[in-house]
């Protein structure tokens, strides 16, 4: 690097130097010392600004990837709660469903034992309602015999006619 520099520095002597009414030597070794004395101060404070601008935006770089990282943990965390969310779901709507099954089956189990005690209590009404029906018939008709004195009647006959009476 410092021969290529050196190259470059010094080829405009080396054609000018034929020229003998030229001061390019004195302006060529003045400039080098003029480019050395400021790359001596300015070089060093330049190099440090860029080597600081290059840190700072590392470090931002590094901050934004570590929010990055971040957000992406956040974002697999929330999935994760969103298929446990999905889960619990899933699991409620099963549990409510055999709950709904089961409250179904039990309503069924009492709807039937309640029908089962209607009819056994309707059965039970329609017999004391034809027994005192028939006792009713009986006492009209043995009433009807009784006050009527004129006709006499074997048992038998009474036997079949209350008989028919209660068949009706």
């Amino acid at each position: 690097m410092v021969a290529r520099m050196f190259i470059i520095l010094f080829t405009p002597v080396f054609l000018f130097a034929t020229n003998e009414n030229t001061d390019i030597i004195p302006r060529t070794v003045n400039f080098i010392l003029f480019f050395s004395i400021l790359a001596y101060f300015v070089f060093g404070h330049i190099k440090n600004f860029y080597n600081n601008r290059i840190q700072s935006i590392a470090d931002r770089l590094e901050k934004t990837q570590e929010k990055v990282l971040e957000a992406k943990a956040k974002k697999e965390k929330a999935e994760q709660k969103l298929l446990d969310a999905k889960q619990q779901a899933k699991d409620m709507v099963v549990n409510a469903r055999k709950q709904a099954d089961i409250i179904s089956k039990t309503m069924e189990e009492d709807l039937q034992k309640e029908i089962l005690s209607l009819q056994k209590l309707y059965e039970e009404r329609k017999e004391l309602t034809e027994r005192e029906v028939k006792k009713e018939v009986v006492e009209k008709v043995l009433d009807n015999m009784l006050e009527s004195s004129d006709a006499s009647l074997s048992q038998a006959m009474l036997v079949d006619i209350i008989g028919k009476k209660v068949a009706k």
